[in-house]
């Protein structure tokens, strides 16, 4: 299922050339578009089935592409609904609202990203998933999760390598950056 849009995007955008015309971008980025949306919709049909109603029911489903030729290619998000942010004084987020922030608070993110040359090696593309959590009310209830459902929250981090970033440096986290995501959010918390 991955290796099809990985493919598509090394065969129009090849890793070994960084520079793309702006032509080259525009003319197949909607192709590259519809193919992450394809694979964002099987995932969440197979994932729907384990999870309440509400959780897609109160968000909104958004298929966004650089207008210009970017490392990732198209992203795919899972984002509250406008009214959320109309309910907690916020700004919808951009594109809906052009002049609103990136950040959405909460969301799940697919990126569909190209591959390029680097220093010793080629970076082939690839398929990223985030999960972001920004804004100081979406983190004290993420924290509020975190407390209550803290051995569900570590089995899920421990199945994969997921890796743990923050905006800001935090000392007691950057002390053990190989230790692992979940002891990193441990500490942040």
């Amino acid at each position: 299922m991955l290796d099809i849009p990985l493919r598509l995007v090394e065969q129009v955008f090849p890793s070994a050339d960084f520079a793309i015309s702006g032509e080259a971008w525009r003319s197949n980025l909607p192709a590259l578009c519809n193919e992450l949306g394809r694979i964002a919709q099987t995932l969440i049909d197979a994932v729907k089935p384990s999870l309440p109603n509400r959780v897609f029911s109160e968000s909104k489903q958004e298929l966004l592409g650089s207008h210009t030729a970017a490392i990732v290619v198209s992203e795919f998000r899972l984002r509250p609904q406008s009214g959320y942010y109309t309910k907690t004084s916020q700004l919808v987020p951009s594109p809906e609202n052009p002049g609103g922030p990136h950040a959405t608070g909460i969301e799940i993110t697919f990126s569909l990203c190209r591959g390029y040359p680097a220093q010793h090696a080629i970076r082939h593309p690839w398929l990223a998933m985030e999960f972001s959590v920004w804004g100081v009310r979406e983190r004290a209830c993420f924290h509020e999760f975190f407390v209550d459902q803290r051995r569900f929250v570590e089995k899920l981090i421990l199945l994969k390598k997921f890796q743990f970033s923050t905006a800001c440096v935090f000392d007691n986290v950057d002390r053990v950056r190989g230790a692992g995501a979940f002891k990193q959010l441990d500490l942040y918390y």
